[in-house]
């Protein structure tokens, strides 16, 4: 009997992470990737990734790592965009 519930919470347990597995996180307004950005800035990708070292140096971009779907695949990809600033009660 406690063989038949440990088989039974084995394949409960592997749809449950398998589910976990495949979620997406939406992604937040103002965040983009490095081609992202570079694309914008019109720099090469070397210049973009300087300069958002920089900017992270000096706490202007924060680094989000998120997973999201790019070309069919859901995979974890570094997002940068501006800090998220909370507002305090008056």
């Amino acid at each position: 009997m406690k063989l038949r519930a440990r088989i039974l919470s084995d394949a409960t347990l592997a749809l449950i992470i398998g589910e976990i597995n495949k979620a997406v996180e939406p992604v937040p307004k103002g965040y983009l990737t490095e081609d992202q950005w570079s694309a914008k800035w019109k720099y090469t990708r070397t210049n973009t990734k300087r300069y958002i070292r920089v900017a992270l140096e000096a706490g202007i971009l924060v680094r989000l790592n998120l997973r999201i779907v790019t070309n069919g695949r859901r995979r974890l990809m570094a997002l940068y965009g501006p800090p998220i600033r909370r507002n305090k009660g008056c």
